[in-house]
């Protein structure tokens, strides 16, 4: 080809056309088929990279709540989707219900302290500043726990204002 086009021509045709000549599309289509409860249950133990967090919920929920299996279930759920907000609040809210308010602090802290500095919040994000600004206010932290609960209140939370109204009541009796 070269030998009948000059190399300007030649030229042009490898920049112009020649790329629509090689050019291929491709679609790939396929469906996630989902794991049913018993193998599930396996799966979380051997691969739980393969769970949905939605599959995951249903393995701690096929178990007694506070139970070994429940909590391994649902720190599993936390370590694979760390920054789903409703995960890390129900890891929180349940350490809270044990007793253990660093635990839930712990839980809920690292993505409350990022969440207070967003200018709008999910409901769920909302939810979330409630649940750690209760467990910064049980474990003492006062200061962090009335920016939390005034962060979530400010997103209309009705939880949060009630926890911030009881939070201020707490500190002005210090």
């Amino acid at each position: 080809m070269m030998n009948v086009l000059t190399d300007d021509e030649y030229t042009w045709l490898l920049r112009n056309i020649y790329p629509y000549l090689r050019h291929c599309t491709y679609r790939v289509e396929y469906e996630v088929r989902n794991f049913d409860l018993e193998e599930a249950r396996r799966t979380i133990y051997e691969r739980p990279q393969d769970l949905s967090l939605n599959e995951m919920y249903k393995v701690a929920g096929s178990y007694e709540k506070g139970s070994e299996e429940y909590a391994y279930a649902m720190e599993i759920a936390a370590r694979y989707y760390p920054e789903t907000p409703a995960v890390v609040n129900r890891l929180a809210a349940e350490a809270m219900e044990s007793g253990d308010a660093r635990k839930a602090v712990e839980y809920a802290g690292g993505m409350a302290d990022r969440l207070i500095g967003q200018e709008t919040l999910t409901d769920k994000e909302a939810e979330l500043l409630n649940t750690a600004g209760v467990a910064y206010a049980r474990a003492g932290e006062y200061g962090k726990a009335r920016t939390a609960l005034e962060k979530a209140s400010g997103a209309g939370n009705a939880n949060a204002e009630h926890n911030l109204t009881q939070l201020l009541n707490v500190i002005d009796q210090l």
